[in-house]
Formats: C-alpha cells, structure tokens, sequence
C-alpha cells in the first residue's frame, strides 16, 4: 500500500482461507445417502422406520437428543461447559426433528402438534398414532 502523505509503502499480510469445497460436497453427499436410507414411514414399517432412523442418527453423530435426557434452559448463572453442552443437544435435537420429519408422509406429520419440539417426543406420538390407527383396523376387521 502507498501513503500518499508520508510517500512510504506500507505492507499488508492478508490471509485467506482456502474453502474445501471437496470436503463440503462429500459431507452433503454423505448426509442424503444416509437420509435416502431411511425408508419414508407409511404405517406398517414403523418398527424398521426407528430402527433405521435411530442408526442413521447415530453414523451422523447426531443422536445425541434421543440418547440423553434435554438439559434444562440455560440461566446466566451456567457454566460454559453447561452451554456447549445445551448448544449441542440443541442442535441435536432440532436436527433431529428435520431429518424425522423428512421421512414422514404428509399425512402423519400433519396430524402430529407442532408444538412438540423435543426429537424424542416426536417419536413417541408417531408410535402412539400408529399403534392407534392399526388397533381401529383391527377392529374394524373384526
């Protein structure tokens, strides 16, 4: 750089990070071969839905929410420790719920409230629509 006043060049250390474009294809491309395995619930393939979902989570090294108890919401008197690991689950969890939420037909996840914001949870009431819906077919056979 020239200073025009001073008539003196100044010299400027600009680094810049290479982005590794390589690596960020390869972890998307890996993310949907995981998603895709995951057959979409339809009703009579729950059992392997979860089992399948709960795997795939866990390759991906986001199980975390499904794994462990949600902490409690974060106050100013946490530690740091505390909040990393609130921030983790945090995301973990929401996460979860968008992967889960991919492979749901429309029609379960419509009926299911939006207010159920915990993974964990959300599984849960899937279980409990479907093991509804196959005991009113059930009786409806009989």
């Amino acid at each position: 750089m020239f200073d025009h006043y001073n008539k003196s060049t100044t010299t400027v250390n600009i680094s810049v990070k290479r982005l590794d474009i390589d690596g960020a294809l390869a972890i998307i491309a890996s993310i949907y071969a995981n998603m895709n395995s995951v057959p979409v619930i339809n009703g009579e393939n729950f059992k392997d839905w979860k089992e399948n979902m709960k795997i795939v989570l866990d390759r991906m090294d986001l199980d975390l929410a499904l794994r462990m108890k949600q902490p409690t919401s974060l106050t100013e008197s946490n530690t740091s420790e505390h909040r990393k690991y609130y921030e983790k689950c945090d995301h973990s969890n929401r996460t979860n719920l968008m992967i889960i939420k991919h492979d749901i037909l429309e029609v379960f996840r419509g009926t299911i409230s939006e207010e159920i914001t915990n993974a964990k949870d959300f599984i849960a009431e899937i279980e409990k629509r479907i093991v509804k819906s196959d005991k009113a077919e059930t009786s409806t056979l009989l």
